[in-house]
């Protein structure tokens, strides 16, 4: 009896082992034993890749999860809690989330991602939840990032500087740099042409800004997709030092006030260095140098522009006619001085250039003399407000951009007593014949010829126009006249 009961255990176990290799063999895997018999079905594959994935049998846990997916309905291949598998039988169901769990084991971070986000898409877990985090660790640390060094018009070693200028144009120019490849230069969104990538470009731009505070992004992005940003605050200041000028509390002394707005101003008298205050306002009282008959005042900002004027000690301390100082051309200045009583009775607004003029630049700057029987409250050029103090005397001094052709450049004044004039400068700008397109370099693309005839293809229109629209973005170029295979594109 004992014998027998041993016989038949015998004959189960063999039949078990050999249903196993039968089930092994016609999958056509290497057996991976999940402790029940296979029956072909969806959860067999399923319950069997996970015993692969104990046995790091990897590749053929992956076959196995996809055709466990495949032998479900197409509505319900997804992640699952408590499927039906037969009778009263259920399953946790995350085909999904273990092929990205096996994919991450193999170190295929991309593929790992897709699936763990398909899991929990459909049905959250903890598990798949940690491990697509640990995905997107591991991508980070894969990715190179570019770098980007400015110089021009700053070394930017941080992420932001701020800085100050006048004149236009305003050039960036710096050295992009990756690992693996550059894929593409941008600044404010406006791309930088690049003939071919490369592990280290370097470019240059000019751009052109009016007064005011501007915000520049310049992005580099790698082949990768990753980008590092930089960006530069640029303050344009076009305008000189306001200067007034009155006498102080002491004896033949003189108050001196200052105002600009980039913060910054440096003081002469009489060409000699007095003072350099970082501040909106600066102000300097001293006594009159004794023996000058008249001092010579100037103002410079951070930005160089310069405000100058010259006071008479005749015309500061004695009531004068008009005014009490005679500015230059190089800012904008006026005087506290009061004009005599029954004066001017309106306000006036006179250039120092001639009302019409040709320029073959592309600014100039307009200087003027506003006076006023009132105080002026307000001076503004072109719209744009300048800074000022309430006075009856004031000298102007500011640049302004021109387009090619005719431009007029108005001047507005208010006093307090609500007087005011609006006058109008006309300027040319003609643009010089050597700059014409006549006289400049020029490219003609023509069409590719095989055997004599036009290879006449969409593809190669599409080319033509790609080659095209990217060299006259360049903002260098103009394109004179296009065909489907040839644009002659001159320098401008």
């Amino acid at each position: 009896m004992k014998y027998a009961i041993i016989s038949k255990a015998c004959q189960c176990l063999f039949f078990l082992i050999l249903m196993c290799g039968i089930a092994c063999e016609h999958t056509g895997s290497t057996c991976c034993n999940y402790g029940q018999v296979f029956r072909g079905q969806w959860d067999d594959f399923y319950l069997r890749a996970l015993a692969c994935i104990e046995r790091s049998n990897f590749q053929q846990a992956l076959t196995d999860f996809q055709s466990s997916l495949e032998r479900r309905p197409p509505s319900k291949q997804f992640d699952r809690r408590m499927v039906r598998t037969y009778g009263m039988h259920y399953l946790d169901y995350f085909p999904n989330r273990e092929m990205g769990f096996v994919y991450y084991l193999q170190n295929q971070y991309q593929k790992a991602l897709q699936y763990l986000d398909r899991s929990i898409h459909t049905e959250p877990s903890a598990k798949a939840y940690y491990y697509r985090n640990q995905v997107k660790k591991k991508l980070e640390t894969l990715k190179s990032r570019p770098g980007l060094v400015l110089t021009e018009p700053c070394m930017l070693t941080k992420s932001t500087c701020e800085i100050w200028r006048s004149q236009m144009p305003f050039v960036i120019a710096g050295t992009a740099k990756d690992q693996h490849c550059i894929d593409s230069i941008t600044i404010q969104k406006q791309p930088i042409w690049i003939d071919h990538g490369a592990k280290t470009i370097d470019f240059k731009k000019n751009l052109i800004y009016q007064e005011g505070k501007h915000q520049i992004c310049i992005q580099v992005m790698n082949i990768q997709g990753v980008a590092i940003e930089k960006q530069i605050i640029l303050n344009v200041d076009q305008t000189g030092p306001t200067i007034s000028i009155q006498k102080g509390h002491a004896l033949d002394s003189v108050k001196i006030r200052a105002q600009d707005q980039s913060g910054q101003m440096t003081l002469f008298i009489n060409n000699a260095f007095i003072l350099s205050q970082k501040n909106q306002i600066l102000d300097y009282q001293m006594p009159w140098p004794k023996g000058d008959s008249e001092i010579r005042i100037c103002v410079n900002d951070r930005c160089k522009n310069k405000t100058c004027g010259t006071v008479t000690y005749a015309k500061l301390f004695q009531p004068p006619e008009i005014s009490a100082l005679i500015a230059d051309n190089q800012g904008l200045i006026h005087s506290d001085i009061s004009s005599p009583s029954g004066g001017l009775k309106t306000v006036n607004i006179h250039f120092n250039e001639q009302d019409f003029m040709t320029v073959y630049t592309d600014f100039v700057t307009i200087s003027g003399h506003i006076d006023s029987s009132s105080p002026i409250a307000r001076v503004m050029v072109n719209e744009t407000p300048l800074r000022i103090q309430i006075s009856k005397n004031i000298y102007f001094s500011r640049q302004v951009n021109l387009e090619p052709g005719k431009n007029q450049v108005w001047v507005f004044a208010k006093s307090l007593s609500g007087q005011f004039q609006r006058k109008a400068l006309h300027i040319e700008r003609k643009i010089p014949s050597v700059y014409h397109h006549q006289y400049r370099y020029g490219i003609t693309m023509h069409s590719l010829h095989v055997n004599g005839s036009e290879k006449n293809t969409v593809g190669l229109t599409d080319g033509w126009g790609v080659i095209r629209s990217r060299i006259i973005s360049q903002n260098n170029w103009a394109c004179i006249y296009s065909t489907i295979f040839k644009c002659k594109a001159d320098f401008v």
